[in-house]
């Protein structure tokens, strides 16, 4: 599917922005974008299990994993 994208097309940055606007940008991006998620789910993931008494660190917790969600599913 990414070999049908048009990298750099006035198109494809204009709607998507400038990680269209290469291959390599666009690598990156997704490779950060993956980098920050996965670190988030798995900090969320260690607070929950640390915090099993503490019901502020818990909600906190449950809080930022829940944004994480959204975030993704958008």
């Amino acid at each position: 599917m990414i070999e049908e994208y048009r990298f750099g097309s006035e198109a494809m940055v204009s709607n998507g922005g400038m990680k269209y606007k290469t291959h390599q940008a666009y690598v990156e991006h997704s490779l950060k974008f993956v980098l920050i998620t996965l670190t988030s789910i798995l900090a969320g993931l260690s607070v929950l299990k640390l915090a099993k008494k503490n019901r502020v660190w818990k909600a906190n917790a449950i809080y930022a994993l829940s944004i994480v969600a959204l975030f993704m599913s958008a």
